[in-house]
Order: structure tokens, then C-alpha cells, then sequence
């Protein structure tokens, strides 16, 4: 009978255990999912960044080249 009571026991540790595992990923995925997301949106900064200082650089290049043609023509 200790067997049986024994045997019970461990199954119901199992289970804990189990069901402790089950939370651990859960949370592990969730973790993920909140990092994953943080990554998305600091990458989306960046590129509206980048984009907002390559048109900067373009605008200013251009303002160079016109202000270069109108003085070969000035002269």
C-alpha cells in the first residue's frame, strides 16, 4: 500500500513539475514576444531616422550642385 501511496506522490510531483515547465515557456515565450516587439519598433526609429537624415544630406547636395551652376553662370 506505501508503494501505491508512494508512486501517487511522485505522479502528483510530476505534474507540479509539469505544470511549472508549462509556465516557464509561457513566460519565456512571452519574454520574447515583449523583446521581439521592442526590437520591431527601435528598427522602425532607426529606419525613419536614417530615411529623415538621407533626404537631410540630399536636400543639402542639391542646395551645393545649384548654388556651383549658378555661379558658372554668374560669371
Amino acid at each position: 500500500m506505501q508503494r501505491n501511496s508512494s508512486s501517487g506522490s511522485s505522479g502528483g510531483r510530476r505534474r507540479d513539475t509539469e505544470r511549472g515547465l508549462e509556465a516557464s515557456m509561457l513566460q519565456l515565450f512571452d519574454l520574447h514576444d515583449q523583446n521581439s516587439s521592442k526590437l520591431r519598433e527601435q528598427t522602425e526609429k532607426a529606419k525613419k531616422e536614417a530615411l529623415r537624415v538621407a533626404i537631410r544630406v540630399s536636400d543639402l547636395l542639391v542646395d551645393r550642385v545649384d548654388g556651383g551652376v549658378q555661379q558658372c553662370f554668374a560669371i
